[in-house]
């Protein structure tokens, strides 16, 4: 079976493929309002959000969800535009991924794991 999700206005779609007996779970799980946790459907885990914790970056945030924590950090730089095309920009996005957010990052460097995007503004 595959599930799909889309986001608000089309502007990306996720496919997930589920085999039979997973999907069965998931229904079965949600009509008798059972999680593999043992939390009910209704139950939530606590959500604790801060700010600006990191120093050397123009913004950051640390996100807790039961015992899944996330922490991002975001620098900016702005540069003056080449004089020869004045109205062409450049935007480099980068993303490390820490040996411990997954054991499939473990013992490698975070070049090696780094997704680069660059586009033309």
């Amino acid at each position: 079976a595959v599930v799909s999700t889309q986001s608000t206005g089309d502007l990306s779609m996720t496919s997930i493929r589920l085999s039979n007996a997973e999907l069965k779970y998931i229904i079965e799980s949600v009509d008798q309002d059972y999680r593999p946790d043992g939390r009910s459907c209704e139950d939530y885990r606590q959500l604790e959000v801060e700010t600006r914790n990191l120093p050397n970056t123009n913004g950051s945030s640390r996100c807790r969800i039961g015992k899944t924590e996330v922490l991002v950090g975001v620098k900016a730089e702005v540069v003056d535009a080449d004089i020869h095309n004045p109205g062409v920009g450049k935007i480099n996005i980068a993303v490390d991924c820490s040996a411990t957010a997954s054991p499939q990052f473990a013992g490698r460097g975070s070049e090696l794991k780094r997704a680069r995007k660059s586009s033309q503004c």
